[in-house]
């Protein structure tokens, strides 16, 4: 399931209503450590966190009913997992300077741009297999940018991530994770109606005679 939100959120960054240097560049998901140097520009997108939302989780169960309404399922809650990711933007390696740092700043708000502008994530431009997987989401798959609080300390995030401190920002997917279906046969339900004939409410009701006293004398 991860890997059909990477996909997807590396989608988002080629779709035409994506700036055009976002566009144009690479999308990569390798751990930004100190050896990490692609040759070419690229953003690069590192899940860093994966964490249960517990306050959107319900204790509900959800039950399901197939068309002949002979078979029901039963399933848990579905999870609602926060997958946090730490967004970098990388220059090719022919580019040096001043020029370098500013296109890599220019890249990395264009991509912050980009996801922003999509609060849920969907669009008919996406890959028919990423479609497919959103379909099967019983929920909308919210992203929100720059609202973590796992890199509050960056210099000690980038040093347990191995690498040097660089301009970045947090991209936060929420997705559903669905349990596997307990299945149960279960028979139809029917109904009778009765009906009472009118004529017979409107019989008049005859009341038994008390029973008589006999007086014994002697």
């Amino acid at each position: 399931m991860f890997d059909n939100l990477t996909r997807a959120l590396s989608e988002v960054l080629h779709l035409a209503s994506a700036p055009t240097l976002v566009r144009k560049a690479d999308v990569t998901f390798d751990r930004p450590a100190e050896t990490y140097q692609p040759g070419n520009t690229c953003i690069n997108l590192f899940l860093f966190d994966v964490r249960e939302r517990s306050e959107l989780r319900s204790s509900e169960p959800v039950i399901q009913r197939d068309a002949g309404g002979k078979t029901v399922s039963i399933m848990q809650a579905p999870m609602r997992i926060a997958c946090s990711y730490l967004v970098t933007a990388w220059i090719e390696s022919g580019q040096t300077g001043q020029s370098a740092i500013l296109n890599q700043h220019d890249l990395l708000a264009q991509a912050l741009l980009a996801f922003s502008a999509m609060p849920t994530l969907s669009g008919t431009k996406l890959s028919t297999a990423t479609r497919a997987w959103l379909n099967e989401q019983p929920y909308a798959v919210e992203l929100a940018v720059l609202q973590s609080d796992l890199t509050k300390n960056m210099s000690e995030f980038w040093t347990a991530v191995g690498g040097k401190l660089r301009p970045s920002f947090t991209l936060t997917a929420t997705v559903a994770m669905v349990s596997k279906a307990e299945s149960m046969s279960a028979p139809l339900v029917s109904s009778k109606e009765i009906v009472i004939n009118k004529s017979m409410t409107d019989a008049p009701v005859i009341q038994p005679k008390p029973p008589t006293r006999k007086n014994n004398r002697r």
